[in-house]
């Protein structure tokens, strides 16, 4: 899960990661990457998260290479920034859009739900009503998000797209 630059507030992302992997149907462990926001979670949150934490459930860091960070990853819930979101397609894994939905983030969301990848992007606010939902249809038997993410084809992961872009642009 990463909101990369977007200010999410921590307490509603750590309710949201709790509850993924305390509620989940599959045993799961959740790395957070982003800045940590300094609004205080409640303490019952606060202890919650400590016990995830604890138990191996749920590492957070401020700073991670996702393009060594996603590869070790089955599925993606990201904030739906071009570069974040198609980093995660391009590993053809289940992916899903929350976080503030401001700019592109809609159109990205709106594109995971379409491939049927992932579930309807919402704001991080309702995330908690979808939040285990998503786990458990990108992990179940036989997972309609998966064997579509397989079939995706977003470009090779190594190149950023950046020259294509330019290439095209340099002959407008």
């Amino acid at each position: 899960m990463t909101f990369s630059s977007m200010p999410v507030q921590r307490t509603k992302m750590l309710a949201c990661a709790t509850k993924m992997v305390s509620e989940c149907k599959v045993p799961i462990a959740l790395v957070y990457v982003g800045k940590k926001q300094s609004d205080t979670p409640p303490a019952d949150l606060a202890k919650k998260t400590a016990a995830c934490t604890e138990e191996g459930k749920l590492l957070e860091v401020e700073r991670a290479d996702f393009g060594v960070l996603f590869r070790q990853m089955d599925a993606f819930v990201v904030h739906g920034g071009l570069g974040t979101t198609v980093e995660a397609l391009r590993l053809k894994k289940p992916t899903t859009v929350t976080g503030l939905l401001l700019m592109d983030q809609r159109f990205w969301g709106g594109v995971c739900e379409k491939l049927q990848i992932g579930t309807p992007p919402v704001h991080i606010d309702d995330f908690g009503d979808s939040c285990v939902e998503f786990v458990n249809k990108a992990f179940e038997e036989n997972s309609m998000f998966t064997a579509n993410a397989a079939k995706l084809d977003f470009g090779p992961e190594t190149e950023d797209g950046v020259e294509i872009n330019c290439s095209v642009a340099s002959n407008l």
